[in-house]
């Protein structure tokens, strides 16, 4: 039973003002004839800045995009950042998960100093070190007058040593020595500990990539569902995907790209009843196919080998369909565009592919005449 449709007289104190609020936003949906969800957007707009309004009064922002804010509401330093630079909801989208991501290190970062401080490890700015012209060595380069390696653990709160916090990619503390001499050390040119600090810091910014990927993944996805959740909007990709499914080797969806497909389809698309009827079977083709396109995008993203070219006509694809891109696929996008302009320079002068030579050409991999990205037919290789 909803908390509506008990009698107030049965309720507890804190039962009744959540009674009492549900029963008022239920009463202006009925009057206004508008849904319960739009009614709360529009109440919750009225407890945001006043920029946040006028902007959602002027249709500059949407109702869905301006509440999402209240969660920055004590924050408005993050709210001016991102009224700043949104443009669409999508872009709106993109910018508040992109704040989350930040507040998320942000809290990281301080919750990492405060553990050093306990510890009593002596917290600083970055130093300058010794291949820079200063003195500071990292712990790990560093060895005894025996050639051992010194113990981080061992030696991280004593004096003679400290630690600076590197933000590049997410939060980690890095452990130096400010006058290795001071304390009897010195540095340990090529040493493992030294190979092992670089492949660390490598492994570092890997890591905070994909999490900055995987936050414009995740809108991405609200993106997919929202258009092509269902038969009315699978139907628009319907032809590419079924001819890319008939051309070529597709497999079956896994893990993540799996639940994707099944989001998509409404279903399990490895158990489609056998009377599913042709709203279904769309849903379906155009399921695998999307989450097939994912798989390979983030493969892309992540440095490993695929498809650049269906890489590019997938994003443009959603752009064309109003999709706002993130950064970080801009930055995706532009990687390939270079990448084949380059390829394209360097094959300038060759005779070109011989007769049996297989060319997939795509109509949308550039703008066409009109200087608009192609639309969702284009997508089949000529």
């Amino acid at each position: 039973m909803e908390l509506t449709q008990i009698p107030p007289t049965k309720l507890v104190p804190h039962e009744k003002n959540a009674h009492s609020e549900l029963r008022g936003i239920d009463t202006l949906a009925q009057a206004t004839g508008r849904e319960i969800e739009r009614v709360q957007q529009s109440l919750t707009l009225h407890t945001l800045p006043e920029q946040v309004q006028q902007a959602a009064h002027a249709g500059e922002v949407d109702l869905a995009a301006a509440a999402a804010l209240t969660e920055f509401a004590h924050d408005p330093k993050a709210i001016e950042r991102i009224m700043k630079k949104g443009g669409g909801h999508w872009s709106y989208q993109h910018l508040i998960a992109e704040e989350r991501h930040r507040q998320d290190t942000r809290d990281m970062l301080e919750r990492l100093k405060a553990e050093l401080v306990l510890a009593g490890v002596k917290v600083t700015p970055r130093p300058k070190f010794l291949t820079e012209g200063g003195a500071a060595v990292l712990l790990e380069q560093l060895v005894d007058t025996d050639g051992n390696p010194v113990d981080v653990e061992q030696v991280k709160a004593n004096a003679g040593f400290a630690a600076y916090i590197n933000r590049d990619y997410g939060a980690r503390a890095v452990f130096y020595c400010p006058d290795p001499a001071a304390v009897g050390l010195r540095p340990a040119p090529n040493s493992s500990a030294a190979q092992r600090a670089e492949r660390e810091a490598r492994d570092a910014e890997i890591n905070a990539r994909h999490e900055v990927w995987e936050a414009a993944t995740g809108v991405r996805t609200n993106f997919l569902l929202s258009k092509y959740g269902t038969a009315k909007g699978a139907k628009t990709l319907f032809r590419p995907a079924l001819a890319e499914l008939a051309g070529t080797s597709m497999s079956l969806p896994h893990n993540e790209y799996a639940e994707l497909a099944d989001t998509l389809c409404g279903c399990p698309v490895r158990e489609l009843p056998e009377n599913a009827g042709m709203d279904r079977l769309t849903r379906a083709t155009v399921a695998r196919w999307l989450a097939h396109a994912e798989k390979s995008l983030t493969e892309l993203a992540r440095g490993y080998w695929g498809d650049l070219d269906h890489g590019l006509r997938y994003l443009n694809l959603l752009v064309a369909e109003g999709y706002e891109l993130a950064d970080v696929e801009t930055q995706l996008h532009e990687s390939i565009t270079d990448r084949r302009a380059d390829e394209a320079e360097e094959e300038e002068g060759d005779e070109g592919p011989g007769p049996d030579a297989a060319v997939y050409i795509a109509a949308d991999s550039v703008p066409d005449h009109d200087g608009e990205l192609a639309e969702a037919d284009d997508f089949v290789a000529a």
